[in-house]
């Protein structure tokens, strides 16, 4: 698939791709996804908390560096969650998706997948203007971020 007509379709307001050819354990997959999805709950099986082999590849030995990420990260994630909270509450689809984007921007320094993940789902429930399941999902991510937090601080004493 061309990726820029997978993008078309997304921007015509198509929700989920599955490229040709599919498998048809895929389409289950995704069926089951968009149920669960559509009932508040997320699948994060098979993904991780914090990927330490590629966190090790990113930073090499440059633990000062990680270090001043983690602090600045530190700073600014209650800022990028409390806007996040109030755009859900506020039905606020931009902010949400703007605040959600930059948060998983953030996020993404510390290949932690599964934080990575919600704040991607609250990304598109932004995109979408669909506010339902946000809140829950906020609170999914803070728990994740908390467990990331906690890992890298264990991986950097370790």
């Amino acid at each position: 698939v061309m990726e820029k007509d997978k993008k078309k379709c997304f921007n015509a307001g198509m929700k989920y791709f599955v490229s040709k050819p599919f498998k048809i354990m895929n389409i289950h997959k995704l069926i089951e996804n968009i149920i669960n999805e559509n009932k508040g709950i997320i699948n994060l099986e098979g993904k991780s908390t914090l990927k330490t082999v590629a966190l090790k590849k990113r930073f090499g030995e440059d633990w000062e560096l990680l270090n001043e990420l983690i602090e600045i990260f530190a700073d600014d994630k209650n800022k990028y969650l409390q806007k996040i909270e109030q755009a859900i509450v506020q039905k606020d689809g931009k902010t949400l998706q703007k605040n959600s984007h930059a948060l998983k921007g953030a996020i993404s320094n510390f290949e932690a997948e599964k934080a990575h993940f919600l704040a991607q789902i609250l990304e598109k429930s932004g995109k979408n203007k669909t506010f339902t399941h946000g809140l829950s999902i906020l609170e999914k991510l803070k728990n994740e971020i908390d467990s990331f937090m906690e890992e890298i601080e264990k991986y950097l004493n370790y």
